[in-house]
């Protein structure tokens, strides 16, 4: 798999950022139910997913970064993965559109790692999905880490959905941000 960053985190961990392989799987598996028992900022709240469903997800990756439709980028320290990063292009009339989505394990937040993956997959989308014209995120409207660290890559707010989340038995808003690529 292509490396495309190794170094050290803020407090000396040593870390690469490498694309997503099919050898993944279970390791990913593991990493994406852990994050979701968490309930922490993302789309799944406790759901755990099966090999089969972790199998066809990275195999539909893998295809897509093949064909320069995605950017799946994943972070080890000591060969586990620590966090996971990605841009897939829409459909169609919305080609032009990558949609964001990033994570890092709980016990590796506050160390960098986020910034470092965050540059690597925008570095990596713009150089590779041709078709690439605006990235879109969604962030949970309490989520101010996360907003000030996209912020600070130049993504800008263009609206919010009031209760567009169902977190931990409440509904809770959504910001929607972007960033121009070309």
């Amino acid at each position: 798999m292509k490396i495309v960053f190794e170094g050290k985190t803020k407090t000396g961990k040593d870390i690469v950022i490498r694309y997503l392989g099919l050898e993944d799987t279970p390791q990913l598996l593991q990493y994406i139910n852990e994050i979701s028992r968490e309930q922490t900022f993302i789309t799944l709240q406790g759901e755990q997913l099966t090999l089969a469903e972790e199998e066809k997800y990275v195999s539909d990756m893998v295809k897509k970064v093949h064909d320069k439709k995605a950017v799946e980028l994943v972070v080890l320290h000591n060969n586990r993965i620590i966090g996971v990063s990605g841009i897939v292009l829409g459909n169609k009339v919305e080609s032009h559109q990558g949609i964001l989505g990033i994570t890092v394990a709980k016990e590796y937040r506050g160390d960098g790692i986020g910034n470092i993956l965050m540059k690597a997959v925008l570095d990596e989308a713009e150089n590779n999905l041709l078709e690439l014209k605006i990235i879109i995120l969604k962030v949970y409207e309490g989520n101010s880490l996360a907003k000030n660290m996209y912020k600070k890559f130049g993504f800008k707010k263009y609206g919010s959905l009031p209760e567009g989340i169902h977190h931990k038995g409440d509904y809770i808003g959504v910001d929607m941000m972007y960033k121009k690529i070309r």
